[in-house]
């Protein structure tokens, strides 16, 4: 297992912005587990990505305010939307998504720019 990184934004029941370890291998697994369904991407900018799971809303998973927030931050058109359950934030690269190499990158500038965007 080559290890990656991703942010885990957590619904309303636990918020809590953290580093989550996938397999780069297996990204689509590892994103799927963490998510706990099938995945959807919302492209956030030219770097970032959120990975949601597709069907969190019909589910009925808990709304998640934090991811909410940031979406709207980078997607304002989608004001009228919201996240529900888990959210990741992943890195854009030609034509795909990736998980980050170095933890240290999330910890020290990722997280800190989201915290910074809102105010948490």
């Amino acid at each position: 297992m080559r290890k990656g990184y991703v942010v885990k934004i957590s619904d309303d029941e636990s918020p809590d912005i953290a580093v989550a370890t996938v397999d780069q291998d297996e990204l689509l697994t590892s994103l799927q587990r963490l998510v706990e369904g099938y995945i959807e991407i919302i492209t956030l900018n030219r770097h970032i990505a959120m990975v949601i799971d597709e069907e969190g809303k019909p589910a009925g998973k808990e709304r998640n305010s934090l991811a909410t927030d940031y979406l709207h931050y980078w997607r304002p058109e989608r004001k009228n939307d919201y996240i529900a359950g888990t959210a990741l934030i992943v890195k854009l690269i030609p034509d795909d998504i990736a998980a980050y190499d170095q933890k240290s990158h999330l910890k020290n500038v990722v997280i800190p720019q989201i915290r910074a965007v809102l105010n948490y």
